[in-house]
């Protein structure tokens, strides 16, 4: 069996938490390059208003379904491998949405941004049980580093 100290353990736990930040960061941002051009995209697509409103419940229809779905995909491949096919997931629906926008077909892109949703629910899931593991990491692993680095700086 493997022995870590302190000091990888931190370094371990680091590495996980800033990982776990640029996957919030980056489903923020994917959802977000999506809702700052819907204007765009209904000029795009001269699309009314109901319409756009039937299109982006696309995103709202996948992401319920994410929801719903992320446990047993969690609990069958674990929150950190559900994180990772949920950004492919995200991609492909963000992918779909865009060409179908070029292309101006209308159930096209409410089809890539229910995949898009389902992606996003996923990974809103995912990433809330990996920072809930994450809070669970004891804090005896903090303190023995914490008071050797204070003694060196009282030192």
């Amino acid at each position: 069996m493997e022995q870590y100290n302190n000091k990888t353990i931190i370094l371990n736990i680091n590495k996980w938490k800033i990982s776990l930040f640029v996957f919030f960061a980056l489903s923020g941002m994917a959802f977000s390059s999506w809702t700052s051009r819907t204007p765009e995209v209904r000029d795009i697509l001269h699309a009314s208003t109901s319409i756009m409103g039937w299109i982006i419940f696309g995103i709202a229809a996948g992401a319920i379904v994410g929801l719903v779905s992320a446990s047993s995909v969690i609990r069958h491949i674990g929150a950190r491998k559900a994180i990772a096919l949920s950004v492919i997931i995200l991609s492909l629906g963000l992918l779909i949405a865009g060409f179908s926008i070029l292309l101006a077909i209308k159930l096209l892109v409410f089809s890539g941004l229910v995949v898009f949703g389902l992606g996003y629910g996923i990974i809103d899931v995912a990433q809330n049980v990996e920072e809930q593991h994450l809070s669970e990491v004891p804090i005896k692993h903090y303190f023995p580093l914490f008071t050797h680095h204070l003694v060196e700086v009282l030192s």
